[in-house]
């Protein structure tokens, strides 16, 4: 057939298999983003690092500098393992996870705590997938945080969240969190936690055996 075109036809399914593609990665993003995430203490490895690379890359711009303060392009090896290889008796890394539909799973969201040397007070940060905005998430792991600091027997959480992110500030008002301007466009939050007299810490404190 003379109006047989083989670089047409090879375009029109080029195209095709272009779009299907594109409809297929949407499919599944909002089937992941349907499903109801489990949250608990995650025992976090350096195998893990594969997952915190995914969800890094899954964030927006706009959420990186709200985390980081600054724009990052990616995380180095280095910066990826002092996130999965934590010091369990100082810090805690509370993560939200999802079924990938194959067996695995993905992070959605992190809530970390880093302690003082005297486990009184901790420095918090989350972070939650960009897509998962909205959905409570946030809510869900600060208020896991806040247990798990208060049970530690810690006095008070405490961050600092860029003056813009509003979504950041808000989620902390409504945990109990005092926020206070500070310079450079920066916000401090600060959390005072009730006393857990059952708590190892309360107990060393009042034995003065605390170092």
């Amino acid at each position: 057939d003379p109006s047989w075109d083989l670089s047409k036809e090879k375009a029109y399914w080029q195209d095709i298999s272009k779009r299907w593609a594109t409809e297929k990665a949407r499919l599944e993003k909002a089937d992941m983003e349907a499903r109801e995430p489990e949250v608990g203490d995650w025992d976090i490895k350096p195998e893990d690092e594969a997952s915190h690379r995914e969800l890094f890359d899954h964030l927006q711009q706009q959420d990186i500098r709200f985390r980081f303060f600054g724009q990052i392009r990616h995380l180095s090896h280095s910066q990826l393992a002092r996130y999965t290889q934590i010091d369990y008796h100082r810090e805690m890394a509370i993560v939200a996870v999802a079924s990938d539909g194959a067996g695995g799973t993905q992070t959605l969201g992190v809530a970390r705590a880093i302690a003082d040397p005297d486990l009184d007070t901790a420095e918090f940060a989350i972070i939650v997938r960009s897509g998962l905005k909205g959905r409570g998430l946030g809510s869900m792991l600060m208020n896991k945080l806040i247990r798990y600091c208060s049970d530690r027997g810690m006095s008070a959480l405490q961050g600092e969240v860029l003056s813009d992110n509003q979504r950041m500030l808000a989620l902390s008002r409504r945990c109990g969190c005092e926020v206070s301007p500070a310079a450079g466009g920066v916000c401090r939050v600060r959390l005072a936690l009730p006393a857990n007299p059952g708590s190892t810490t309360e107990a060393r404190k009042r034995n003065g055996t605390l170092n």
